[in-house]
């Protein structure tokens, strides 16, 4: 697949923000972007993007299907500062938020469903790059890097899912849909990038009608 360009307008305090939460988080990609462009805009020569995953729910069609570019947050878990004031844990999400809001914007241009819905998720991550050997074997996996993204940095499933859901919404800002608690059917995934696949999550909407119990 050849690689993609994506135009993302923003100051380079924001793109520099993107790096800076993904580092806290441990999860520093092995093949960084290359940027290029001009004042008023960047151009992010990016890794190749994740490939569309063979659907769970069936061979049904999904007329709604697009590709976040970004580092996947959950949202849920909340830091007290005093006084009553509860905020988020992850400083990740609201960065998260805005790139699913973003690329539904793009996407998905119709009138938001309101509707029961089946959505289903691919949270793709990059791995630490303590995951692979150095020297002349740098690039190769250790025999102990785990296969599966578990490590509480990258988040639970669940909370994950609430963050991209609810950056779906029209309540909480998006174009997707009137309301998350309009999904009834949900499948979601998470994995390693692989190479120099892009991080981000696949996104999949679709009315329930015609999905078998």
């Amino acid at each position: 697949m050849p690689k993609i360009a994506v135009r993302i307008d923003g100051s380079d305090k924001e793109l520099r923000l993107h790096a800076k939460l993904a580092a806290a988080a441990g999860l520093i990609p092995t093949t960084p972007p290359i940027r290029s462009g001009s004042s008023s805009s960047k151009t992010l020569t990016l890794a190749q993007q994740s490939e569309s995953p063979t659907p769970s729910s069936g061979e049904h069609s999904w007329p709604t299907e697009f590709w976040v570019q970004g580092l996947p947050a959950p949202q849920g878990s909340k830091r007290h500062l005093g006084g009553g004031i509860l905020v988020e844990a992850s400083k990740r999400v609201k960065p998260w938020r805005s790139d699913v809001t973003s690329a539904a914007l793009s996407a998905f241009q119709g009138v938001p469903y309101d509707e029961a819905l089946a959505v289903e998720l691919c949270f793709v991550f990059p791995r630490p790059r303590g995951h692979y050997r150095t020297g002349k074997n740098a690039g190769v996996l250790k025999g102990s890097a785990p296969a599966y993204p578990t490590g509480r940095n990258v988040g639970d499933i669940e909370k994950l899912a609430r963050s991209t859901i609810d950056a779906l919404s029209v309540s909480s800002g998006g174009s997707v849909m009137r309301d998350d608690s309009l999904v009834v059917h949900l499948v979601c995934h998470k994995r390693y990038a692989t190479g120099a696949e892009a991080t981000g999550a696949w996104v999949r909407v679709r009315p329930m009608c015609g999905i078998p119990e």
